[in-house]
């Protein structure tokens, strides 16, 4: 059976990310409290969800991850390329690991 990715539901509201996780349980970060956006990719694929999107915060608690497939992974996506220096990277990758995305890398 493959990932079901689109179980995940993110979301903007009021200027806060929101991720519904297939078990009900909802991870949010406000906009203006985001430290970080990284992206980890792993082998699990094909049959595995091996992309995910982590938005980080100043505090552990602060954190939203979602895979990419997610319903309304675009509408955010939209909103993050809008932050300085935004650049998805590692999205082909098989390794298993990390790529910031922002704050841009060279900063």
């Amino acid at each position: 059976m493959l990932f079901p990715e689109n179980r995940f539901v993110v979301t903007i509201v009021d200027d806060e990310i929101r991720c519904r996780h297939p078990d009900g349980s909802v991870e949010r970060i406000a906009l203006n409290g985001l430290s970080k956006v990284l992206v980890e990719t792993n082998d699990a694929g094909p049959v595995g969800a091996d992309v995910w999107w982590i938005l980080e915060g100043a505090s552990a608690e602060q954190r939203v991850c979602f895979p990419q497939g997610a319903i309304g992974e675009n509408a955010v996506l939209d909103r993050l390329s809008q932050l300085p220096g935004f650049r998805a990277r590692g999205m082909n990758s098989t390794q298993n690991t990390q790529f910031e995305c922002w704050p841009h890398p060279s900063t």
